[in-house]
């Protein structure tokens, strides 16, 4: 009988989520996910399923970001509108020193298979969703204390920004430089205001 191998499912989660974040799901080789945690494929297999299963559970992890993105700008004694456009520069920012290609795991995952698998489509989706609902959140108080025109539709502009910091996280993989994404920040900017 064998023996039950033992490690902390927590930190190799975390340890293939950046595996998968770094190479894309299609790239990254079950001989990836034993380099990177140091365990052996019927070990992984064992605690986590398939590759499919193990991914979903990496996503997962990935979209808990969000819920402390939002306490963490939540917590800043900023008005909601520039927590909005704190959380965009805090992309751009991250964007440009990304050396080793990270972009986001929810836009790296619909560029690469979201649109042929409809369990992992259905998860980037709901990713995508709760930065949405972020946005959506914080614009909506914005628009309550008058720091929004109320012609405005916090929906529509949530959703206008979830496009926007996709395209900004994607152009960013080629490197345009900073003042080509602060310029594009800065018509975002001005779309708020």
């Amino acid at each position: 009988m064998g023996r039950k191998a033992e490690f902390n499912k927590e930190q190799v989660l975390e340890q293939v989520m950046n595996v998968f974040w770094l190479k894309g799901y299609s790239a990254t080789s079950i001989q990836d996910l034993e380099t990177a945690t140091g365990l052996k494929r019927g070990s992984i297999y064992g605690a986590f399923g398939n590759k499919k299963e193990l991914f979903l559970m990496a996503l997962d992890r990935y979209s808990q970001g969000f819920s402390r993105l939002k306490s963490d700008f939540d917590g800043l004694d900023e008005s909601p509108l520039n927590k909005v456009k704190k959380i965009l520069n805090f992309s751009m920012e991250r964007a440009l020193v990304d050396e080793e290609g990270y972009c986001c795991l929810a836009m790296k995952t619909l560029l690469d298979i979201a649109g042929r698998d409809q369990d992992i489509s259905h998860q980037v989706n709901h990713i995508m969703e709760d930065l949405e609902n972020v946005f959506y959140d914080f614009l909506l108080e914005a628009q309550e204390i008058g720091e929004l025109s109320m012609g405005k539709d916090p929906r529509g502009l949530s959703r206008f920004l979830i496009v926007f910091l996709n395209g900004l996280r994607v152009t960013a993989q080629v490197k345009p430089g900073r003042r080509f994404l602060e310029d594009c920040l800065t018509v975002a900017f001005d779309v708020l205001d």
